[in-house]
């Protein structure tokens, strides 16, 4: 079954090119956006997106006397439920994670919603904290913070809804729908919700097989430059913002996520980087601080190159293997990594990880056939010979 992810979004020009590519690495299949009356590059991004993958955008103006958020849902969902077999509502500070990390999001809602009296899933928050950065550093966001609250965090009682589409009515609230079929919670069984709160927080946190991590606040900077300036997009209640940092940033337990959704998730900016510089003929300014993070974190070195040898070496500090690419004459061969070198580890990533310590190649080579060598992993190529 395919599935839709839609949202909401106001200024979120920062997190707007990964949160899509990382949905699309998890198995996403297409998304709605509405967009509140951005004043950064948001809709630029957009227009950009929708080129390059399933995505819609609309602009969305707040109604008056109201918030924009509920409003914005229902409209999408009576807009278009009926193009989609399943949906999602989330925040741009919301990521769908697979616990296990090995199966695609939409394998895993195809088996959840194979019975047909099924019509929503209901999928609880697991709130990060800071992991104790104060200001915005390079890298993905799903990187940069690795420390999360304890399961029995009160937030993390909050659900988002995974739904069939054409058998939701309307929200009740952001977090709920109106379904004429079976709400059930994480790990199969019906939905309770909190005893004292109602729709929208469940009466246990079920982080089974899937969950919402929630980078609710970020770094100090982040959070007060970005989020706490937007505002609340769902009730109009002031927020003390020094309090609602604090009370979120919690950083109890350290959990990096599965490195190959990371890894997964930089091959589908580096495809949206080349799609970029197709359609410009350069690198955007809202991409360029990525590219040159993916560039500056990778390395190599030729330890030899004569007329029937190669030897070298390649590492980023990412995480995805390189593969050495000999194009010749009479085709192209892709090797492996063939040599452990721990020495290189050590130097770069002062580490010595196992399931990186191959990565040197030693080849025999025909000079005379080759027309020119590259290093790829997938998001940088490094041409190491050309005749």
């Amino acid at each position: 079954m395919k599935l839709c992810i839609a949202t909401m979004m106001k200024n979120e020009a920062d997190a707007l090119i990964e949160w899509v590519c990382y949905h699309l690495a998890i198995g996403v299949d297409s998304f709605i956006v509405a967009n509140n009356e951005s004043s950064d590059a948001t809709e630029e991004i957009l227009i950009l997106l929708s080129e390059f993958c399933d995505l819609k955008y609309f602009n969305f103006e707040t109604p008056k006397n109201s918030r924009p958020q509920l409003p914005a849902f229902n409209y999408m969902l009576d807009k278009y439920k009926q193009d989609h077999d399943l949906m999602a509502f989330i925040d741009a500070d919301e990521f769908l994670y697979p616990t296990n990390g090995n199966k695609k999001l939409n394998e895993i809602m195809t088996s959840t919603f194979s019975n047909n009296d099924v019509g929503a899933l209901a999928i609880n928050w697991c709130n990060y904290g800071s992991s104790g950065a104060t200001f915005k550093e390079d890298g993905l966001v799903i990187e940069r913070f690795t420390q999360h609250s304890l399961h029995t965090f009160p937030a993390n009682h909050h659900y988002k809804t995974i739904f069939r589409a054409k058998d939701v009515s309307r929200f009740i609230n952001p977090h709920h729908v109106e379904t004429t079929k079976k709400y059930i919670h994480c790990g199969g069984k019906v939905l309770i919700n909190h005893p004292d709160i109602g729709l929208g927080l469940s009466s246990d946190v079920k982080w089974d097989e899937i969950r919402i991590n929630h980078y609710v606040i970020k770094s100090l900077q982040e959070y007060f430059v970005g989020k706490a300036l937007r505002g609340n997009a769902s009730t109009q209640r002031p927020v003390d913002r020094k309090s609602y940092f604090l009370s979120y940033d919690r950083n109890e337990i350290t959990e990096k996520i599965n490195s190959s959704i990371v890894n997964n998730t930089y091959l589908k900016i580096s495809e949206l980087i080349t799609f970029s510089k197709k359609k410009f003929g350069k690198t955007p300014i809202y991409l360029q601080q990525l590219e040159d993070y993916l560039t500056i974190n990778s390395f190599f070195h030729i330890d030899l190159l004569d007329d029937s040898n190669i030897s070298c070496w390649a590492i980023n500090r990412i995480g995805s293997n390189y593969l050495l690419i000999v194009n010749q004459t009479d085709g192209e061969k892709r090797l492996l990594p063939n040599i452990n070198r721990p020495d290189v580890l050590k130097a770069i990533l002062g580490t010595n990880c196992m399931d990186r310590l191959r990565c040197g190649f030693s080849y025999k080579i025909d000079k005379r056939k080759i027309k020119n060598i590259k290093l790829t992993n997938g998001f940088v190529e490094h041409v190491i010979f050309s005749t």
